[in-house]
């Protein structure tokens, strides 16, 4: 990179280029053909993102100022 490369989208070289005070660089848009050379990867049409669910309850019972009982339910998968 030299003092003459031109920041893109600013038509600024890059040696009075100010951070901050001129726009800021445009990103150029994704390309969607693959480089020369290079090879792609498809996805495979079945493929599902994982996921989980999980659902809890929970009962407390106070029968008196000194005690509780606690019942409480989970479900969901099982770790494995």
């Amino acid at each position: 990179m030299g003092p003459n490369v031109i920041v893109p989208g600013t038509n600024t070289t890059l040696t009075n280029y100010r951070y901050g005070v001129d726009p800021a660089p445009v990103i150029p848009p994704a390309s969607h053909d693959l480089a020369p050379g290079s090879t792609g990867r498809i996805m495979d049409s079945h493929y599902r993102n994982p996921y989980t669910q999980q659902m809890n309850f929970g009962f407390q019972y106070a029968p008196n100022n000194f005690s509780v009982i606690e019942v409480d339910l989970r479900a969901g998968p099982r770790p494995a």
